[in-house]
């Protein structure tokens, strides 16, 4: 969904608010920028994800963005962005964690091929964990998953402590989110939704593995 440019500027009405904005990316629907709060001395120092929608219309509704909140609220995921709140006034927006990496899309051509079967399975995690919370996902890119190199630990047959790189990936893009929890859809109209949802997490683990050399 996301691409890095043109770059956008960061909404007035959110100034007094925010501290540092730098444009990060946008999409048809949103657009993102990393900044600071100003007035809350817990997160003082530590930089947030703001996700702004460009207006709320029939491609993305206020619907959709209560659907994307409760998603993000209902629990976390360690391998979703994390969720902090959420504004309606001065201008409607989301505040995350900022996820550090570098888009999948970029740095996947680079990434061992059990490195990139390491994101099929956090990525599996992340459909599995909203489906049992009553969401499908819908869509996503490869520039909606950023990954990292962690430091991954372990012991070998005599416990001696084993330390190799290894890679964290986290999405960071739900704008697609459908809830399923209304009473208006139906039991089999939520399988048929379920069951969409995978074929198009089959698609994107397919496009994963094509970023591998011997996948």
């Amino acid at each position: 969904m996301y691409k890095t440019n043109p770059v956008e500027k960061f909404p007035s009405e959110l100034t007094e608010m925010f501290d540092s904005p730098v444009f990060i990316a946008s999409g048809s629907t949103s657009m993102v920028f990393k900044a600071y709060f100003k007035d809350d001395k817990v997160y003082a120092d530590r930089p947030m994800a703001v996700k702004i929608p460009i207006k709320l219309d029939d491609g993305y509704s206020l619907k959709d963005f209560y659907n994307e909140v409760a998603a993000v609220s209902s629990g976390q995921h360690p391998n979703i962005a994390g969720y902090h709140r959420y504004f309606l006034k001065p201008r409607t927006c989301i505040v995350m964690d900022y996820a550090k990496g570098r888009p999948l899309s970029v740095i996947g051509y680079n990434m061992a091929d059990d490195d990139l079967k390491g994101v099929i399975k956090d990525m599996s995690r992340v459909w599995i964990s909203l489906h049992a919370r009553g969401y499908v996902l819908g869509s996503v890119s490869l520039d909606d998953i950023l990954v990292r190199k962690v430091a991954k630990r372990s012991s070998d047959a005599e416990g001696n402590l084993i330390s190799r790189r290894a890679y964290r990936s986290t999405l960071v893009d739900l704008g697609g989110l459908k809830d399923l929890r209304s009473d208006a859809i139906s039991s089999l109209e939520r399988e048929k939704l379920r069951a969409a949802d995978l074929v198009r997490f089959a698609s994107l683990c397919g496009r994963i593995r094509k970023l591998g050399k011997r996948f």
